[in-house]
């Protein structure tokens, strides 16, 4: 029944969408969305401390699309094509004190998958990639410095379903990801890594309403610029006494390897004609190598030489090995127009 000071925050966005159909076999789509959110709030709404000064923040998110497909009749061209644009611009002013900061965030991608059926099997491939950079200022001490990164990641990827016999398919899958990053503002962090993922799934069509399928799938994830480079104080612990950021150049990319298994199920004419209900459930683990997590370390000396066990560094590390299983199940039902969906997933994560 109380008002809570400085936790207020407005949030608008909108976006448009025009569609254009060139012809019977191509359609081009262009979206331009915007996310802006304002409010005068804590530095760091989770913590209250000494150092958590109340921000005036202003950010701004634009995102731009363009989506080219192209469907002839044709059994080897069935074309998807994207080309994308984010832009976010973060600005807080600290109101007591009387000092700005900004940070800017840039990211550009594209996506090409082309579906082609030869010979009775059904193939998809592709190849995508994204360019981020991010940079910014800040003004007075004790102060995060903004990273000034780039990352550049890019894959390609090939799927192919082949009938094993009556009922049965296999699918194998095989990527490739180059991963390149380098900080302006430190010396000796350009570097690269490539890496191959595999996957595996075995479908089962058991009857006309149930299928079966065991996936095994491996992922790569590049570290952000945020993780790699990211400097500066992080927060106050005793007056004149800071948290520094430290840089962590060397991060490995996460590697994952997940296993699930799924069940589809599709029913028809149930309560009414020409209604349809679907039913999905899985279950799966999935093993994370090299997985990034934020820490704090270190000790606080004080004059005189009195060590205290309290945290005086904040960097991120790759942890070793990560844990994440669970479970999600989903339900739809069409009938005319009318279209009912319901769904709950559960997931824990475990730092191994």
């Amino acid at each position: 029944g109380e008002s809570l000071s400085d936790s207020s925050e407005r949030t608008t966005g909108g976006m448009i969408k025009v569609g254009w159909q060139l012809d019977e076999d191509q359609r081009l789509t262009l979206s331009q969305r915007r996310h802006e959110i304002d409010g005068t709030v804590p530095g760091n709404p989770a913590k209250e401390a000494t150092g958590n000064p109340v921000v005036d923040r202003d950010s701004i998110s634009d995102h731009t699309t363009l989506n080219y497909q192209l469907d002839p009749d044709s059994d080897w061209l069935d074309l998807d094509a994207t080309l994308y644009y984010n832009r976010t611009n973060v600005d807080e002013y600290r109101v007591k004190q009387n000092e700005r900061d900004n940070i800017k965030y840039r990211s550009e991608g594209f996506s090409v998958v082309n579906r082609s059926q030869l010979a009775n099997i059904d193939w998809v491939y592709g190849a995508d990639g994204f360019r981020d950079k991010s940079q910014g200022t800040g003004e007075g001490s004790n102060r995060p410095t903004p990273a000034d990164g780039r990352t550049q990641v890019v894959g390609s990827f090939v799927k192919v379903d082949l009938p094993l016999a009556e009922n049965w398919t296999l699918t194998p899958g095989l990527r490739y990801d180059h991963f390149k990053t380098e900080a302006k503002n430190l010396e000796d962090s350009k570097r690269t890594e490539d890496a191959w993922s595999k996957s595996l799934a075995l479908g089962w069509q058991a009857n006309d309403w149930l299928e079966l399928v065991a996936r095994y799938d491996e992922a790569f994830r590049a570290p952000t610029s945020e993780e790699l480079y990211t400097t500066g104080a992080h927060f106050e612990i005793l007056p004149g006494v800071i948290n520094e950021f430290v840089a962590a150049p060397d991060l490995k990319p996460e590697k994952a390897k997940n296993k699930e298994l799924l069940a589809r199920m599709n029913f028809e004419s149930l309560l009414a004609d020409n209604d349809r209900l679907k039913v999905s459930a899985s279950l799966f683990k999935n093993d994370i190598t090299d997985y990034i997590a934020q820490i704090t370390y270190g000790n606080i000396v004080l004059p005189g030489g009195m060590v205290l066990p309290i945290p005086n560094k904040t960097t991120y590390v790759n942890v070793g090995k990560a844990e994440i299983k669970g479970g999600e199940i989903a339900a739809s039902y069409r009938v005319q127009d009318l279209d009912l969906g319901l769904s709950y997933g559960r997931m824990i994560s475990k730092d191994k």
